[in-house]
């Protein structure tokens, strides 16, 4: 995957999520009235909370080392309290494909509106 620079979504607005069989394409307006599209491949879990007219974008991140994205792994996995001190095998086994660059975690972060925590193979713009 060749490095994006996801700061251009900043103050974007997410105009469109579109569920595919195993990718989702995520469909923004610029600043500048510009499109810019970004495709999740490979999904493997999604978490997509608050969804709203006029979702206005923070930042958008992509995360392939897994000491930094355990809170959103469990975000994402819905861990309570007692999992996430155990550390359950699977999300081992999750951390373990983000640091080989298996999977990558992908993070939009709302000033208002949708959040989105996708764990994917990869990441690409069109």
């Amino acid at each position: 995957m060749r490095n994006v620079d996801f700061s251009v979504v900043h103050d974007a607005q997410l105009l469109k999520i579109e569920l595919r069989n195993n990718y989702v394409e995520l469909l923004f307006k610029l600043v500048d009235e510009t499109v810019f599209i970004v495709i999740l491949d490979g999904i493997e879990r999604m978490l997509c909370n608050s969804f709203k007219e006029g979702n206005t974008i923070l930042s958008a991140d992509v995360i392939n080392d897994s000491s930094k994205c355990s809170i959103l792994l469990n975000k994402l996995f819905e861990l309570n309290e007692a999992e996430k001190n155990e550390n359950p095998t699977y999300l081992l086994k999750i951390k373990e494909k983000i640091n080989s660059q298996e999977l990558v975690v992908f993070h939009l972060s709302p000033s208002y509106g949708c959040e989105l925590i996708a764990l994917c193979k990869r990441v690409v713009t069109g």
